[in-house]
């Protein structure tokens, strides 16, 4: 168990088929560097690594497998076609209505929204903007880690987040232990939704969450204190959880996930972790850690400041493009009066 045969056929999170018996059949939840099983009866689909079992087929070499690559648009060169339509360069209001009309699509085609997103958001004062996008149903499913539902329900509890008040941004006496004092409490209540019912929690994006029955997946990483008692501590338990929950997702709404990717998925956490280590002790070794922990405050001082000002000046033009924009079927049925009048 756990190893794949040599010459294993190496997947990527495209689009992809495998000829069975002359049928060109559809490989289930597509996903990178993983293996193909076929199962008895046609089934074929993505098993990571570390969860294929001795005796499973598994598709060798590249010879009957055909991957989907997306078609790039006319007009549209190389390098145009493989940037990310998200970019700081471009304007921000702009890309706001490109992520609602996205949402607005995703929901009216009966599609999922999936949220992965960072402390950054509740330490900015967001939180509540997302909790309200949670309880009007615009997200489906929420990963995240330890830190950021901790966060969340510090902040709903005592009003603070790392210790500083969200509401005036003072650093309260003794705040620094208030975030580990509310973990003790939901390890108290036994879960963060048993934490809710108890009336313990009673706002926040992890309570909406359990009160609209949006699954949520926390990936934890070896700086989770506590850890909450909802946190996946086993990275690769964390992935296969997600996985549950990817299937039919259209849209991944990504905010603030610069220090926290690691916890996020199984393969990540070596990889982050290890080059944020190696080039730490670099940087240190050069230029001295006292400048090394000056460099790195301001850096996160910087990146709190320009979430919060985004999250100031763009949640409410997002609430009311969701809100405001007719839906994808109406959209679809001006396109065709159009073009039948064209005609």
């Amino acid at each position: 168990d756990g190893v794949l045969p040599a010459g294993f056929h190496s997947t990527t999170n495209l689009e992809t088929e495998v000829l069975i018996d002359g049928e060109w059949q559809r490989v289930e939840n597509p996903e990178m560097d993983c293996g193909i099983v076929v199962h008895d009866g046609g089934r074929v689909r993505t098993v990571p690594m570390n969860r294929v079992q001795a005796g499973e087929r598994v598709v060798v070499g590249r010879e009957g497998v055909r991957v989907h690559a997306p078609r790039r648009p006319e007009g549209v060169g190389s390098f145009e076609f493989m940037n990310s339509e998200v970019s700081s360069e471009k304007p921000k209001g702009l890309l706001i209505r490109h992520v609602a009309d996205r949402m607005r699509a995703a929901r009216a085609d009966g599609a999922k929204v999936l949220l992965v997103a960072g402390p950054a958001v509740i330490h900015t004062g967001a939180g509540p903007d997302v909790a309200a996008l949670v309880e009007a149903g615009w997200i489906h499913a929420l990963f995240t880690g330890n830190g950021f539902a901790t966060h969340d329900l510090e902040s709903n509890v005592l009003g603070t987040s790392l210790g500083v008040g969200v509401g005036d941004g003072v650093p309260v006496e003794g705040g620094h232990a208030n975030h580990v004092r509310v973990i003790n409490e939901i390890r108290r209540h036994g879960s963060i939704a048993a934490a809710v019912e108890a009336g313990y929690v009673t706002g926040g994006v992890m309570h909406a969450c359990v009160q609209a029955g949006v699954p949520f997946v926390l990936g934890g990483s070896v700086r989770d204190d506590g850890p909450l008692p909802d946190t996946m501590t086993d990275v690769a338990d964390a992935a296969d959880a997600m996985r549950d929950h990817v299937d039919g997702v259209r849209v991944a709404l990504m905010m603030a996930i610069f220090a926290s990717t690691g916890g996020l998925t199984g393969g990540e956490v070596a990889v982050a972790g290890g080059t944020a280590a190696f080039g730490q002790a670099v940087l240190s070794a050069v230029f001295g850690e006292q400048a090394i922990r000056d460099l790195a405050t301001a850096a996160r001082t910087d990146l709190l400041d320009r979430v919060q000002r985004l999250a100031e000046d763009r949640h409410e033009q997002l609430r009311a493009l969701l809100e405001g924009l007719p839906d994808a079927a109406a959209i679809r049925a001006m396109e065709d009066a159009l073009d039948e009048v064209s005609r």
